[in-house]
């Protein structure tokens, strides 16, 4: 299913919906809700909430934004893009990374793409000790990134 089909959608056509009645004015309408998962423009899979009535009007469209699956899937191929020299050397820091998202953030980092808020939302408590014990003299974030970079930088290269 695309953003156009969802456009398409009517009153008779939704499917998998929860319905109601307007009030006052609208108290003779009645109301179907739906969520559909869907791709848009740009290929990303995005989870959207239809809401139709039986008077004719155009439905309203609520985008709630990317699934978990499709971030997920996201923050795999960012992953994926690392240098494979990268990945090593995230492996070598031995962090208790548990996901993708971190690994990927991590990697940017050491390949000089540091995004200081992202660094900060990932590094859990149990990530922040282990740089503390790889790194002592790091102080700040960026300087733990610089740390982090001169370590890949040191690593013997992959055969």
């Amino acid at each position: 299913m695309t953003i156009n089909d969802i456009n398409a959608l009517t009153f008779d056509t939704i499917q998998g919906y929860e319905e109601s009645k307007g009030v006052a004015k609208n108290r003779n309408t009645r109301y179907r809700t739906a969520k559909y998962i869907a791709l848009d423009s740009d290929g990303q899979e995005r989870e959207y909430k239809v809401k139709v009535n039986n008077a004719g009007g155009p439905a309203t469209i609520t985008d709630l934004g990317k699934t978990r699956a499709q971030i997920a899937r996201n923050h795999q191929a960012a992953y994926d893009a690392l240098r494979p020299e990268t990945r090593a050397a995230i492996d070598a820091l031995n962090l208790p990374l548990v996901n993708f998202c971190q690994k990927a953030t991590i990697g940017d980092a050491i390949e000089g793409r540091p995004h200081w808020p992202s660094i900060n939302a990932v590094c859990n408590w149990h990530v922040r000790q282990r740089l503390i014990e790889l790194f002592p003299a790091a102080r700040t974030t960026e300087e733990t990134v610089k740390e982090m970079r001169a370590f890949a930088a040191n690593l013997p290269a992959l055969v």
